[in-house]
């Protein structure tokens, strides 16, 4: 049975996580202009351009950002990082996103379902 401490510190950092989780979406909503349904290469690309050699780690930034919030495409956030980086580097940095941003989703799937998967299949 979990101490109250250990119950506390789980809210906290279930709190924590899912003011990250939002701050992240609305920071991602400001840098599209407030729709996510009309993003498209040409804006990504001229993100790009204006972040310079920072460039790679934005990409991968917003391939994680796509695997974890729904609604944002991840088609013209990969084309863009194949046209600018190439077919491998473009590649490289897609799938790194992807990863992180799988790793992220499932962290967050973790820390908010553990208590109610645990109470409900511990019981049986």
């Amino acid at each position: 049975m979990p101490n109250k401490q250990d119950t506390l510190f789980s809210r906290n950092m279930n709190l924590l996580v899912a003011l990250c989780v939002c701050v992240t979406g609305l920071a991602a909503l400001w840098i599209w202009g407030g729709d996510l349904y009309s993003i498209n290469a040409i804006q990504i690309t001229r993100l790009e351009e204006r972040f310079g050699d920072a460039g790679p780690l934005l990409i991968v930034i917003f391939m994680a950002l796509a695997i974890v919030i729904s609604p944002l495409p991840s088609a013209p956030i990969a084309l863009t990082a194949g046209a600018i980086y190439g077919h491998t580097w473009g590649t490289i940095y897609v799938v790194a996103g992807a990863e992180l941003g799988a790793l992220f989703a499932f962290m967050l799937a973790r820390w908010f379902a553990r208590d109610m998967s645990t109470g409900c299949w511990m019981d049986v």
